[in-house]
């Protein structure tokens, strides 16, 4: 599971690009300034691993 929060919005463009799904959002969890922020966490299963970009950029079959 990786976690990250709503401002990283490249982070969460190249993990979903990757395969990972939002599985949870933690709304307004974190003020950063004078703004709230959500916390966004993100996983991948073991078969969506095995078909994802990340296994296949490692080579493994």
């Amino acid at each position: 599971m990786i976690e990250t929060f709503s401002f990283n919005e490249p982070a969460i463009k190249t993990l979903k690009k990757v395969g990972f799904k939002e599985i949870g959002r933690r709304r307004n969890s974190i003020i950063y300034g004078r703004n709230e922020y959500d916390e966004i966490f993100m996983d991948m299963l073991s078969d969506e691993f095995q078909q994802s970009k990340i296994e296949k950029l490692l080579g493994k079959k």
